[in-house]
């Protein structure tokens, strides 16, 4: 069962703000930095060391060296439950229109836009006029490119409090 890391992760790219910082903390919990997914947003990457953390087993170190760096934060600074993983099973296809639902839902035109800057993609390159037309070629583009991981967490940092599919 996944951990929810969004609140966690907020928290500590607010309290590490710069990557080598992060990676300091990483190194001090006894994760090894080569071993974690380098990415140039900082939200991603610090999911990719609380992923690799909990892999290892060092989650609780992290957070404890992090509660000590900081103790007013504290009670802020603890483990996250485990969560039901409700998207686990789901088949790529279940992902992709999934994904595309929850754009259309919960984004316009002007929602996705700022997606694609985030990303770095060119909008006004994706085909169609409709929120939907938008949100599908957006997610086929993010596909073709191996990006979807990308666009999920992109869009988890826009709306953390939206129920974000997972990859299979």
């Amino acid at each position: 069962m996944p951990r929810n890391f969004a609140p966690l992760r907020k928290l500590l790219c607010e309290l590490y703000s710069d990557r080598e910082v992060a990676k300091l903390a990483a190194r001090d919990a006894g994760l090894d930095p080569a071993n974690i997914r380098e990415h140039d947003i900082l939200t991603v990457y610090w999911q990719n060391i609380l992923e690799e953390a909990e892999k290892q087993g060092l989650l609780d170190r992290l957070l404890a060296n992090a509660r000590a760096e900081y103790p007013a934060r504290q009670a802020e600074l603890a483990l996250p439950p485990d969560e039901p993983d409700h998207g686990a099973a789901l088949t790529p296809q279940q992902v992709r229109v999934g994904l595309r639902k929850l754009l259309e839902a919960h984004f316009d035109l002007n929602g996705l836009r700022d997606l694609c800057f985030d990303m770095g993609i060119q909008y006004e390159n994706l085909s169609g006029e409709t929120l939907g037309a938008k949100a599908r070629e957006l997610i086929l583009y993010c596909e073709r490119r191996l990006r979807i991981g990308e666009l999920i967490e992109t869009g988890r940092e826009a709306r953390p409090e939206l129920a974000w599919p997972a990859l299979p």
